[in-house]
């Protein structure tokens, strides 16, 4: 992974604009947490939300194409689309990413039932927006004595599918691991939850949770130095990306 140190806001900032349109930005607040999806975290044992009998016994790095796939569909079913959400796409939209987008927002609230509290997925977030990115990557509540970083995807290197089904079928018919972007032709929380299209998400499917995305994908760093982050959330906030507008605390006020 190529990495960028830039020493002022303003380099940082002229780094982040070049590729404004060519990339997918992802900001984390520690530069070191590696490009993992929650349910990969999961696998590895840094958190323990699922069941454990949904824990396979087996080491993961001895995983096939085959397994994943069949792990891939255990955890997707564990959400069943209501009838009212199918009814409302129409065949127009993939519900499994509804749903994920909904736990992945809502973690402590999902409009859509969750069996499982802070249920792992196997997308990783990125954003259409380098400012987003930088809030997250600059945010003074998490880290904050960590040096950030905001990491860039360039978008033609990376597949899109419009459901899961579809990335999955490539899977099984290709052996295809690598991983893809979720796009469908319809969603649906946009409408009653105003977070993901003020974040710009964009869900990276990590088909291969034995390797995080940047095995497979061109991912450059930039890292967000630690004593820059009070100044860019400073900068951010004259322009509106503020911690309120970010998660959606000021909608249906």
């Amino acid at each position: 992974m190529q990495e960028f140190v830039p020493q002022s806001v303003q380099e940082l900032i002229d780094l982040l604009q070049v590729r404004a349109e060519s990339c997918y930005f992802r900001g984390q607040s520690n530069n070191q947490w590696v490009l993992n999806s929650t349910l990969a975290r999961e696998l590895r044992g840094e958190t323990t939300y699922l069941p454990r009998d949904y824990i396979p016994k087996e080491p993961l790095e001895t995983w096939t194409v085959q397994n994943l796939l069949n792990y891939h569909k255990i955890i997707l079913s564990r959400w069943e689309p209501t009838e009212e959400l199918l009814n409302y796409l129409a065949g127009k939209g993939d519900p499994y990413l509804d749903i994920i987008r909904e736990v992945q927002q809502e973690k402590l609230k999902p409009k859509i039932h969750n069996a499982i509290p802070n249920h792992p997925t196997p997308t990783i977030e990125f954003s259409n927006n380098p400012s987003i990115a930088l809030f997250f990557g600059s945010n003074g509540i998490f880290e904050k004595d960590k040096d950030g970083a905001v990491f860039c995807l360039d978008k033609g290197s990376i597949l899109i599918e419009s459901s899961f089904p579809f990335a999955l079928s490539r899977m099984k018919l290709f052996g295809e691991i690598r991983p893809c972007a979720i796009i469908s032709e319809r969603t649906t929380n946009d409408l009653g939850n105003p977070k993901p299209k003020r974040q710009e998400a964009v869900y990276v499917f990590q088909r291969d949770l034995r390797k995080p995305i940047d095995h497979y994908l061109p991912i450059e760093k930039i890292v967000i130095k630690r004593v820059l982050k009070a100044e860019i959330e400073a900068l951010l906030g004259t322009q509106g990306i503020t911690d309120e507008y970010v998660y959606a605390r000021d909608y249906g006020r």
